[in-house]
């Protein structure tokens, strides 16, 4: 903790320089000489900041080995390769939010869609991190293939 400048009056840290060498309080507006500043222990807030580059690494290295593919190193940061997992069945795109709704964009699934090549399955991952839940989006084309596979296996069980 530090002391820091504090109007007499209300407590506020936020002074500015007035005239005649006074100094005003944008809190209470009010205007003071110089030596009823008063000196106040202030605990300065901590930045809310959040690497999201860690959290990201977290959740593509997780997705990735849920799937059996690898992270792609660097993703979406060289013009080589956009994907932030990828195999040879599977190219995933992972997004999250702490937040109850994620905007989601057509140009943002063409990118995983044309980047995608030969069989793999393009996915866009959405998950909800306050919700705890995930969300694969994939084209309308694999979906339909997949059900057939998945009614494929159950007539054979």
């Amino acid at each position: 903790m530090a002391r820091k400048k504090a109007c007499p009056f209300c407590g506020g840290f936020n002074l500015q320089t007035w005239a005649l060498g006074k100094i005003r309080c944008k809190k209470c507006h009010r205007a003071f000489p110089r030596h009823e500043v008063t000196l106040l222990e202030y605990t300065p807030k901590k930045s809310r900041a959040k690497s999201t580059r860690g959290q990201a690494d977290r959740q593509e290295k997780k997705k990735a080995k849920a799937v059996g593919a690898r992270q792609t190193i660097a993703s979406g940061q060289t013009p080589i390769d956009k994907a932030d997992v990828k195999s040879e069945h599977i190219r995933m795109e992972c997004k999250y939010t702490d937040k109850a709704s994620f905007t989601l964009k057509q140009i943002d699934l063409q990118k995983v869609a044309s980047a995608s090549t030969g069989d793999q399955i393009p996915v866009f991952l959405i998950e909800f991190r306050e919700q705890n839940d995930s969300y694969c989006v994939v084209p309308e084309g694999w979906f339909f293939q997949l059900l057939e596979m998945y009614k494929h296996d159950k007539h054979n069980q």
